[in-house]
Formats: C-alpha cells, structure tokens, sequence
C-alpha cells in the first residue's frame, strides 16, 4: 500500500494559527502522510491557482481546518479559501471522489460557525482542545491510512433461525411455565438416551409424562424404571 497523500486547506487567521497549521502537517509528514501544505510549497514565481487546483484535485484527502473566518471566506467565496471551495464543492456535487477525501477539522469556534455551508452535514474531528491533540491526530491518521480502531467484523453465515424460533418461545414463557418446560427436556433427555433412542419417541414419551405424571417425582421413575431393566429383564 503507497503512503497516502493530503492537502491542508486553511486560512491564515493569525500567526498562532498558522504556526498550529505547520505543526498539523509536520505530525502528519512524519507519520509517513505526504503532506501538501503552501507554507513550504510555494515559493515567488509560483502560480497558487494551478498549485490549490492541483493539490485539491490528486491528493488522496483534503483536510478543511475550519474556524470562523475560514468559514466566512468559503462561504463568501474570498480568497483562496473561496477558489478551494469551488474546486472541492465540484469534486462533491459531481461523486468523482470518494466520501472520505474531504475531512473537516474543526480548530475553533463552534461546528455552526465554523464549517461552511457545504460542510455542515459531515463529521468532522475536533481538534479544538489542545489537551486532547495526540488523540485527535490518532484518529486523523486512521483515517488517512484507512485503519479505524472499530473495524466491522466479517460476515457471519446464517443462522438456524428454526431454532432461534424455539429459544425465543422458550424465552416468552411465563414463569409458570418454565418449570414444565424443565421438566419436559429432562424426560425427553432420559427417554432418548435409555430408552427409545429414537427422538419422535422420546418426545412422545416427554409429552405424556409432563400431561399425565407431572405430580409424580420423576426420580422415583428412574430408580423403579433401572430396577425393573436390571433385575428382571434379563
């Protein structure tokens, strides 16, 4: 699997801000994340609007660092947040990209603020508590690399749903009914393996106890019932 790539589409709010946007790209460049980011990729000379074109178009994943201003410039279609968005809102509303390459991160402010109007519908991860930063870049990255911590587990064959029918009544009986139940399967079990060896017999033989003996001790039958195998039908 080739390391994946990402652009990290932001605005420059202030310079704490854009200093954070750095360390953003560096965590992730060292993490094996080809990262895309203007602050080390352009130079003078440079044409920005073939180089966000390209950026949006072939990496892997954009990141959107949503703030309040970011969010004004997007909506507004300022700068070059705004031509961003015209580029990532074509990839969106065409279905030419894959669900998962565009992932907003919320910096500051709140969600309603913060993420423009095409946004607004996504997850997005927050990263707006700095205490929490190692876990959000944790899971920044196990999405990037397609490795998330709950994976979906393989598909099961189906079951007997017969007897999934069974457990389920068994399950509804009142609790009246339980200790006949109980009954029942401990005189089918007997008559199964001593006697009739046969389940339609045992079976017959379970119904007619639990009907016609059900006041009678079942252990008194069993002694009487070895009794009489051992010592008389010889």
């Amino acid at each position: 699997m080739k390391n994946p790539s990402c652009f990290i589409s932001y605005s420059w709010d202030n310079d704490e801000h854009i200093k954070w946007i750095r360390r953003l790209a560096t965590e992730l460049q060292n993490k094996g994340i080809e990262t895309k980011l203007d602050q080390w990729d352009c130079h003078p000379g440079m044409d920005l609007m073939k180089y966000m074109e390209t950026c949006v178009r072939e990496s892997d994943f954009v990141l959107l660092i949503c703030t309040p201003k970011f969010c004004q410039k997007a909506n507004n279609g300022q700068g070059g947040v705004g031509y961003e968005k015209n580029i990532v809102t074509g990839e969106i509303f065409e279905g030419i990209s894959s669900p998962k390459k565009f992932v907003p991160i919320l910096r500051k402010g709140s969600s309603m603020d913060s993420l423009p109007s095409y946004l607004k519908s996504r997850m997005f991860i927050d990263f707006r508590n700095e205490n929490t930063f190692n876990l959000k870049i944790d899971e920044l990255i196990r999405h990037l690399y397609d490795y998330p911590i709950h994976k979906r587990p393989i598909l099961g064959e189906k079951p007997n749903l017969s007897e999934d029918v069974k457990k389920q009544a068994i399950d509804n009986l009142s609790p009246s009914k339980k200790p006949q139940l109980e009954t029942f399967k401990h005189v089918y079990n007997f008559a199964y393996k001593n006697m009739s060896k046969t389940s339609t017999a045992a079976e017959e033989f379970a119904k007619l106890w639990v009907e016609k003996f059900s006041n009678v001790n079942f252990e008194v039958f069993k002694e009487a019932y070895y009794f009489a195998y051992k010592n008389m039908s010889k």
